[in-house]
């Protein structure tokens, strides 16, 4: 099973949607180009959300940073 990409609209509504459920507190318009990047893919969108609930998320956030946290 592959899950493909977001596009970078679906991206920003699952982002959107995934904000409100994890309290994330950095709004779209605020993420920086490295972590938009990283939340077209799905599995890493639900990773770093579970990681920086109720935070704002890094500019910079590598693979290996989220999974030690």
């Amino acid at each position: 099973f592959l899950l493909n990409l977001f596009s970078v609209n679906e991206a920003k509504q699952a982002y959107l949607r995934y904000k409100e459920i994890f309290d994330l507190k950095t709004n779209w318009n605020e993420l920086s180009v490295s972590v938009m990047k990283h939340i077209r893919d799905p599995l890493m969108l639900k990773l770093i959300s579970q990681s920086y609930s109720q935070s704002y998320l890094p500019d910079f956030a590598p693979a290996i940073i989220v999974f030690e946290k």
